[in-house]
């Protein structure tokens, strides 16, 4: 065998010792995995951003920019005052 065929082997029982693990976990611990509709942080943050795209535009070219200009001028202040 190559060194490239080698590995992918190594790499498919590595992932295969993975799944095995993470079942045997399911069976031990009996926890049930949140469902794809859960609600996630960020599962409700791209569903917001792809319901309500005027929205996601005013924060990214509005609320985001100002934002940022606000800490900039935060610290510089805060560096000016160090250097005193």
């Amino acid at each position: 065998m190559t060194l490239p065929q080698e590995r992918a082997v190594k790499r498919q029982a590595i992932c295969l010792q993975l799944q095995a693990n993470r079942k045997l976990l399911n069976r031990q611990i009996q926890i049930n995995l949140p469902s794809d509709h859960d609600a996630y942080p960020r599962s409700l943050i791209m569903r917001a951003m792809a319901k309500q795209p005027a929205l996601t535009v005013v924060l990214a070219t509005e609320v985001l920019p100002l934002l940022i200009s606000q800490f900039l001028e935060w610290s510089a202040k805060k560096r000016r005052k160090k250097d005193s």
